[in-house]
């Protein structure tokens, strides 16, 4: 078993919405291809966290974002070539920059801003749903 961790931030724009990107056929790990998650990856051993985080944003979807809050803390078990890894989980909310522009990476072939009210509508990847509940608790959605 291989241990990592990863950040993964939920980039809010200015309606509220939640920025969502979909694994592509193409990305090299595999193994949620079709599924939708929101932008993030694993940190190298010479990162800081943060730097991670911004890191991986930056080439998910090409934007540079400021300051992050983390508000959650998840694991997953995939198993990917057929080995079983241990993924520690850091989520963080952050603002998705003013005049920003999503340019996808080859591991994601679709991007959508999501109302949180509707994201069911999403093929999510596995245990997001529970994040997103702990998101919506912790800053509810404006009736």
């Amino acid at each position: 078993m291989r241990l990592f961790v990863a950040n993964k931030v939920f980039l809010q724009n200015e309606e509220g919405h939640i920025l969502f990107i979909r694994e592509a056929s193409t990305h090299p790990d595999g193994v949620n291809e079709g599924k939708w998650d929101v932008p993030g990856g694993r940190m190298d051993i010479s990162e800081s966290i943060l730097d991670a985080a911004k890191r991986e944003v930056k080439e998910e979807v090409g934007v540079e974002i400021g300051n992050m809050n983390p508000f959650a803390v998840d694991e997953r078990h995939p198993v990917v070539r057929g080995e079983e890894w241990k993924i520690v989980l850091i989520y963080y909310i952050a603002q998705f920059p003013k005049g920003g522009e999503v340019r996808l990476s080859e591991e994601h072939d679709d991007f959508r801003f999501v109302d949180l009210a509707e994201v069911n509508k999403l093929d999510l990847i596995s245990g997001l749903s529970n994040v997103i509940e702990q998101y919506k608790n912790r800053f509810p959605l404006e009736e």
